[in-house]
C-alpha cells in the first residue's frame, strides 16, 4: 500500500478519531435541533452551550460572545461587511495588510465598490507589519483595523497585542483572522484589545464546515438573530381576500363557495379573544349580535354568524367535515370557538332559521372539529425603529396604516424566531403536512398542559412582573429592562426558583428550556420593542393565572409559602403601581384596566412617602379570590405582601431599594 506523507496541515489537517467520537452521537441518537426546547433538544443545547464555552476560554472569552459560523471565510466576510455597515455614518475607512487571506482581500475589493477606502499596509521581508506605518494610516475616518494573527502562507505572527494597543487608543475597531493561530499560540482578546477574532475549526483537526467569530459585547454590528440581530423573510402571501360580511353580495357569495368545497379542510382564526364575545358583562347581547340573531343566517355581520352562516352553507352542500382552528393566544380557544358557534345556532334555531340536523351537525366534533392551539409568538406593534431600519435598507412603502380604531396594519411584522404552534391533532377531513412547518401535533391534554406550562410559570408570570415594576422605574422597553441586573433577578427567580417546582411538563416542550430560551433571546431582543406599559395592561384579569395558580400549587403541595419571593414582590409591585407614582415620586398614567377605578379607590388615604398612611386597604384587594384565585389573606403572603409594599411607598427611591434586596438577599 501506497504511504502517504502529508505536510499541508496548514491548509487542513485531519479529523481527529476523539473528535469523530464525540460528534458520532449527534449524529445518531441526540439529533434534536438545539433551538427546540423538548428533551431531546435541550441535550443538543447542552453541547452546543459546552462547546461556546470551550471555544471561548481558549481565548479568554465571554462565552456569549461566540458566534458560530460555517468557517473562517464567512467570519472574516461578516465581521469586515457588519462593521463597515453599522459603523459607515462615523467613516469610511479600513486598514489592513497586502497578505492577508483572500476571505480578507476579497472582501475589502467588494467593500471599495460599496464606497469603503482601503489601507493595504505592506510587510517587511519577513511579513511583519510596521507598526509605525500603521499608526500614520490612520485617519480620523477609520474605522477598522485588520490585520491576521498568523500568516497562512509563510507563518509569520504578527504584533496583535501592540496593535490592539494603537486601535484601542485611536477609538477603533481591531479584527484579526486568528485562523492559523487559533489553539497553536496563546491569545488573550482582552489582553490583545482585540473586537473580533474569526477562526476555524478544520485548521485544529476539526471537521470542516464550522468555524466562529468573536464580537466584542457592545460592538455595533449585525448579526444574525435575536440578541440583537434580525432575519429578513417573506413569511407568506395572500392568494384572495374576501370580505365576509353580507351586504356585499359578491363577496357574500364568494365567502359561500369557498366554504361549500367539500375540499375544504380548516378554517383559522386570529380574531383576538373578543372576537368571539357574544355577550356583554351583564350578560346581554351585544347589539350586533343582537341583530344577528334577529336577522338570521343571509345577514349576517359578526364575526361568529358569518361563521355559522358559513357552516350553514357547508351543511346544505353535503354536510362535510371541517376543523375549525383557533389561532388566538386564549386558554382553551377551541372550546371558546365552539360555545360562540353552538351558541348561535341554537338561537337562530330558537327563531326557526335552522332545524335541529343543523344543530347535530356543528354539535358532532367528529364533522365538526374545534381544535385546542397553544399559540407562542410575541409579536408587538408594528414599530417605528423597525420601520425605519427597512426603509434605510431600500424597502419602501413601509409605513403603517392606522385605521380609526387605532389599529396599526403594516407591511411587516417585527416577530421573534422562536415560535411555538401546539394544536390538537382533530381534522375530520384531512390536513396539510402542518408538522413539516414545525407544528407540533398531540392531544387535547398535552395542548392544555402546554398553554400552563407558558401563562403559570415559563414566560406570562415574567411578562407581568417586569412590567409594572419596569413602568415604575422609567423603561418603555422590556429589551432595556433584561439590562437591569435587579429585574433580571426577579424574573429568574420566579421561572426557575418559585415556578419551575410546580410546573407541569407537558412532554413535548421542556419547561426549563423554555424558560432559558425566555430570558436568554426573547425578552432581550432590541427589534421586538414591546413595552412593559403595553404588557401591564388588565393586570387584574392576570395575576389569578399568572401568580395565583403557582400559589394554589404551593397550598396544595403543602409547600412553604414563605420560601417565596419573587411572586409577592410581583404582587406588591402591582399595588404600589397602582397608585401611579413613580420610583422618582412623579405621577404617570396607569395603563388600561377593568378594575382600575375600583382598586384605585381601594387604595385611598395611602400617601406615597408615609407608610404609616397603610392600614387595611390592602386588605380589600388581597382577600378577592375572583382576582389571585384564592383569599392571600388567609395565607402567610398578605404579610410579605404588605411588607413589601410599605417598603415601596417609603420615598424616591424605595422601589428600586426594595426590589434590590429582596432579590440579591
Amino acid at each position: 500500500m501506497k504511504k502517504i506523507i502529508y505536510l499541508d496541515n496548514a491548509a487542513t489537517t485531519k479529523v481527529a478519531p476523539e473528535v469523530v467520537e464525540a460528534m458520532l452521537p449527534y449524529f445518531t441518537e441526540y439529533y434534536g435541533n438545539p433551538s427546540s426546547v423538548y428533551e431531546l433538544a435541550g441535550i443538543s443545547k447542552k453541547a452546543v452551550t459546552e462547546g461556546r464555552e470551550k471555544v471561548a476560554s481558549v481565548i479568554g472569552a465571554n462565552p456569549n460572545d461566540i458566534y458560530f459560523t460555517a468557517g473562517g471565510s464567512e467570519s472574516d466576510n461578516w465581521a469586515l461587511k457588519a462593521t463597515y455597515e453599522a459603523y459607515k455614518s462615523k467613516g469610511n475607512h479600513i486598514i489592513t495588510t497586502k497578505i492577508e487571506h483572500h476571505a480578507i482581500l476579497h472582501t475589502c475589493e467588494w467593500l471599495e465598490k460599496q464606497g469603503a477606502k482601503i489601507t493595504y499596509l505592506d510587510v517587511d521581508e519577513n511579513g511583519v507589519v510596521d507598526l509605525d506605518q500603521l499608526q500614520k494610516a490612520i485617519t480620523p475616518e477609520t474605522i477598522l483595523i485588520s490585520v491576521m494573527a498568523a500568516n497562512n502562507e509563510i507563518g509569520t505572527l504578527q504584533p496583535i497585542k501592540e496593535i490592539g494597543a494603537i486601535a484601542k487608543e485611536h477609538g477603533i475597531l481591531f479584527h484579526t483572522d486568528a485562523v492559523q493561530a487559533f489553539g497553536q499560540i496563546p491569545i488573550n482578546v482582552d489582553e490583545c484589545h482585540i473586537d473580533m477574532l474569526s477562526s476555524s475549526g478544520h485548521k485544529i483537526n476539526g471537521p470542516k464546515g464550522i468555524g466562529c467569530l468573536y464580537i466584542r459585547k457592545g460592538s455595533k454590528l449585525r448579526s444574525f438573530h435575536g440578541d440583537g440581530t434580525r432575519e429578513y423573510k417573506v413569511m407568506g402571501a395572500l392568494a384572495e381576500a374576501v370580505k365576509a360580511q353580507s351586504p356585499d353580495p359578491e363577496q357574500w357569495n364568494r365567502l359561500k363557495e369557498i366554504f361549500k368545497a367539500k375540499s375544504l379542510q380548516l378554517v383559522s382564526f386570529t380574531i383576538t379573544e373578543k372576537g368571539y364575545a357574544l355577550q356583554k358583562a351583564d350578560g346581554g347581547w351585544f347589539p350586533f349580535v343582537e341583530a344577528d340573531i334577529k336577522n338570521g343566517p343571509d345577514r349576517a355581520t359578526g364575526a361568529m354568524a358569518v361563521l355559522t352562516a358559513m357552516l350553514y352553507e357547508r351543511y346544505k352542500a353535503g354536510k362535510y367535515p371541517i376543523a375549525l382552528v383557533s389561532m388566538d393566544n386564549c386558554s382553551k380557544n377551541g372550546a371558546k370557538l365552539r360555545e360562540s358557534v353552538l351558541t348561535m345556532t341554537e338561537e337562530w334555531k330558537k327563531h326557526g332559521f335552522v332545524d335541529q340536523d343543523f344543530m347535530d351537525y356543528v354539535s358532532d366534533e367528529s364533522i365538526v372539529a374545534f381544535p385546542w392551539t397553544m399559540i407562542d409568538k410575541i409579536t408587538p406593534r408594528p414599530h417605528k425603529m423597525v420601520e425605519e431600519s427597512l426603509e434605510k435598507d431600500g424597502i419602501e412603502g413601509m409605513a403603517p396604516i392606522v385605521t380609526s380604531k387605532n389599529t396599526f396594519i403594516a407591511a411587516f411584522v417585527n416577530a421573534e424566531r422562536p415560535q411555538y404552534l401546539v394544536v390538537e391533532d382533530k381534522f375530520p377531513n384531512g390536513r396539510p403536512a402542518l408538522e413539516k412547518a414545525g407544528v407540533y401535533l398531540t392531544d387535547r391534554e398535552t395542548v392544555n398542559k402546554t398553554e400552563r406550562m407558558k401563562v403559570t410559570t415559563c414566560l406570562n408570570p415574567l411578562h407581568t412582573a417586569m412590567s409594572v415594576y419596569g413602568c415604575m422605574l422609567g423603561y418603555t422597553l422590556i429589551c432595556d429592562e433584561m439590562k437591569d441586573a435587579d429585574i433580571v433577578a426577579l424574573i429568574k427567580r420566579l421561572g426557575y426558583v418559585e415556578g419551575l417546582p410546580v410546573v407541569v411538563n407537558p412532554g413535548i416542550l421542556e419547561p426549563k428550556a423554555f424558560i432559558d430560551e425566555v430570558v436568554e433571546q426573547r425578552l432581550p431582543n432590541p427589534f421586538m420593542p414591546d413595552a412593559p406599559q403595553r404588557i401591564a395592561t388588565d393586570t387584574s384579569q392576570k395575576v389569578g393565572i399568572r401568580f395565583g395558580e403557582t400559589i394554589k400549587s404551593y397550598i396544595a403541595e403543602g409547600r412553604d409559602l414563605n420560601s417565596l419571593v419573587s411572586i409577592p414582590l410581583a404582587i406588591a409591585g402591582w399595588l404600589r403601581y397602582l397608585l401611579a407614582i413613580d420610583d422618582n415620586g412623579n405621577a404617570f398614567e396607569v395603563s388600561a384596566d377593568p378594575l382600575k377605578d375600583d382598586l384605585q379607590a381601594k387604595l385611598a388615604g395611602i400617601e406615597f412617602g408615609k407608610p404609616e398612611t397603610v392600614t387595611d386597604q390592602l386588605d380589600g384587594i388581597l382577600s378577592n379570590a375572583s382576582i389571585f384565585g384564592t383569599d392571600l389573606t388567609k395565607t402567610v403572603l398578605a404579610d410579605k405582601i404588605k411588607a413589601y409594599f410599605k417598603a415601596e411607598i417609603a420615598g424616591v427611591g424605595a422601589v428600586r431599594k426594595t426590589l434590590h434586596e429582596a432579590v440579591n438577599g
